[in-house]
């Protein structure tokens, strides 16, 4: 299966609605793939992509609640970039690396950054280091990467400026 190659694009050439249409059996394949192992009905995967669609409104579980107790739609997306990781950090041939760090960029841009960064800063800047190691295994990725740390720097600086809950508590 051809894998997308969304190093080249940028968020402004097509929304996240477009991009899951796009690569819906690219997602498929890492949910019922990579992160299950094949080892679930495909019910579940089912319910996991329909997760992922940018344009289902159905509410998910409101008692699960995503990495660091955030928002549980775009926690699946990152988790689906981390099951990618391995391959992408650790594998020496160049074929799997570049498959597998493409499907770290297309779990990932599902999700509205602007939109995250204000609800979730934890989240943006988790999907922003996702981000950042998939582009650096990627030929032809510098600007990509380079955009990005810019944007992880101005996250961390955002995040950093920000009253720890002890000094909140304070107040």
């Amino acid at each position: 299966m051809p894998e997308p190659n969304l190093a080249g694009a940028s968020a402004a050439e097509s929304t996240p609605e477009e991009r899951f249409e796009a690569n819906k059996m690219v997602l498929r394949d890492i949910i019922e793939v990579d992160h299950f192992s094949n080892t679930v009905p495909e019910s579940i995967v089912s319910l996991w992509l329909n997760a992922l669609d940018p344009t289902n409104k159905t509410l998910l579980p409101r008692d699960v609640k995503g990495f660091y107790g955030g928002d549980l739609r775009a926690s699946i997306s990152i988790e689906l970039a981390h099951d990618c990781y391995k391959y992408v950090m650790h594998e020496t041939d160049k074929t799997k690396v570049d498959k597998y760090a493409n499907r770290m960029l297309i779990a990932l841009s599902l999700l509205d950054m602007d939109e995250l960064s204000k609800k979730d800063a934890n989240l943006a800047g988790l999907a922003l280091w996702h981000t950042a190691l998939a582009q650096a295994r990627l030929p032809g990725s510098l600007v990509d990467l380079s955009d990005t740390l810019k944007r992880l720097f101005a996250w961390w600086h955002g995040y950093s400026q920000q009253p720890s809950n002890s000094e909140m508590m304070k107040r």
